[in-house]
């Protein structure tokens, strides 16, 4: 986790919440600003921090390695919904995109999500959101790798079904309510 981070937020969400039940939105925003070197910039209510974010492999829990994980379960869905997200936004601005692609991404990042990947937008945006969530919350790397792996045997199941768009079709389909809630991350 990121310590400095996790206190802006926790700073500036009183605030946050008491815009919510007042007539004004509050302004809620993550801009990517760099991502090869991690910088961001932050936006809760009025106050605005520009930060660097720390490398993945600094960033995983320090707790040990839990035996098994269960992907599935609820603790692990803000990543989940983190990483539907990015590919959902990079979808929509490439729309020849095709579930091999997104798992080939997926797949190369389960192998290590620390590595650089080279030239691939995909991987560099779903590297991104892992840094961010990994940033907020205490994550393994088993935990990450899970992850990455039960969201590949998401696209592959799906694909199977309903062809070469099929997972993308789907997270369309499913997260069309759900993220118009969200403001955008990037």
């Amino acid at each position: 986790m990121d310590m400095a981070l996790i206190e802006f937020v926790a700073k500036q969400l009183p605030a946050v919440n008491e815009a919510e039940f007042s007539s004004e939105k509050p302004s809620i925003a993550l801009d990517i600003l760099d991502a090869d070197k991690g910088e961001i910039e932050v936006v809760l209510g009025e106050a605005k921090l520009r930060h660097t974010l720390r490398p993945i492999n600094e960033l995983y829990a320090t707790k040990p390695e839990p035996r098994f994980v269960d992907a599935g379960s609820n603790v692990y869905l803000p990543m989940v919904m983190a990483i539907e997200q990015t590919i959902l936004t990079y979808y929509d601005s490439n729309p020849g995109l095709t579930d091999g692609t997104v798992q080939m991404a997926l797949d190369r990042l389960a192998i290590d999500p620390g590595a650089h990947p080279i030239l691939d937008e995909l991987c560099q945006s779903i590297q991104m959101r892992i840094r961010i969530s990994l940033s907020l919350d205490e994550f393994t790397k088993r935990e990450v790798v899970a992850v990455l792996r039960k969201i590949s045997k998401s696209v592959q199941r799906h694909s199977k079904l309903s062809g070469h768009r099929g997972y993308l079709e789907f997270i369309v389909k499913f997260n069309a309510g759900n993220f118009n809630q969200i403001e955008p991350w990037e």
